[in-house]
């Protein structure tokens, strides 16, 4: 017996349990019913909002597809003749790249023959110092010469032809006076 009521429990429980989980699958149909139709209106209510909006943005499609057809019709010839435009600045630009690169040659060959003048110039400039130091030097030699083989007997002997001069006015006149004899050394110094 007690078996039988310890099933009976069993039963009971499980009854309960049963009927509690189709009373929540009932509450949630109910939820989710409920749901369906708030999303339902929600959806609607966007719909019917934004429903003119697509209108109005089909029709600007349609205008901005003229607008963009007869911009293209405008824009061919334009870019016909950029595609000109750019193949006469290529061959240009190709030109321009031969003159500087013609021009950069002769920047530096012109660079070598300069650095050639400028070396020879400074040789030439070191040989005519060479040279004027040496004329200097040989004129400063040849100066040395003549003053002690011409001026120097020259002074000597005028110094002698003064001495003479005066004996021979000191013994023609006499006794000099006391300027004469000023003067006469004056004269001989």
């Amino acid at each position: 017996m007690i078996e039988q009521q310890l099933a009976n429990s069993i039963v009971t429980i499980a009854i309960a349990v049963i009927a509690v989980a189709v009373a929540m699958q009932a509450i949630s149909a109910v939820v989710a019913a409920i749901a369906a139709t708030k999303a339902k209106a929600a959806i609607e209510e966007i719909r019917s909002q934004v429903k003119p909006v697509a209108e109005r943005a089909m029709e600007v499609i349609e205008q901005s597809r003229g607008t963009v057809t007869a911009l293209h019709a405008k824009l061919d010839p334009i870019l016909g003749n950029a595609a000109d435009v750019t193949a006469q600045a290529k061959t240009v630009m190709e030109k321009a790249n031969l003159i500087m690169a013609k021009g950069q040659n002769q920047a530096e060959n012109l660079d070598v023959a300069l650095t050639e003048t400028v070396d020879r110039v400074r040789t030439q400039l070191g040989n005519v110092e060479e040279t004027v130091d040496h004329v200097l030097r040989s004129v400063r030699s040849t100066s040395d010469e003549l003053n002690h083989g011409i001026v120097t007997p020259i002074r000597k002997a005028n110094g002698l032809v003064n001495g003479v001069a005066a004996a021979l006015g000191f013994l023609v006149q006499g006794r000099t006076t006391v300027s004469r004899a000023t003067q006469d050394d004056a004269m001989f110094i």
